[in-house]
């Protein structure tokens, strides 16, 4: 798999090991990169390798929130 691949939302699910159901929420909430043609998600390999890797970084600093969350909560524009 190349990082520039695109995904479905099925793929998605499967390389994440998480249901269509919270993908589609995680969609819903803006939480996660994505982009739409028509009526159908996708997603970029490397977007979303990077997605994952911020939201561990915030982790690592003992925050559960959203990299946009941290960066309010801290005045980091």
């Amino acid at each position: 798999m190349e990082d520039n691949e695109i995904l479905n939302i099925k793929e998605l699910s499967l390389l994440l090991n998480i249901s269509i159901s919270k993908i589609r929420q995680l969609i819903y909430d803006d939480e996660i990169p994505f982009y739409t043609i028509g009526n159908r998600y996708y997603f970029i390999k490397k977007n979303i390798i990077q997605w994952i890797e911020e939201k561990q970084q915030v982790r690592n600093y003992g925050y559960t929130t959203t990299i946009n969350n941290f960066k309010d909560e801290r005045n980091i524009r």
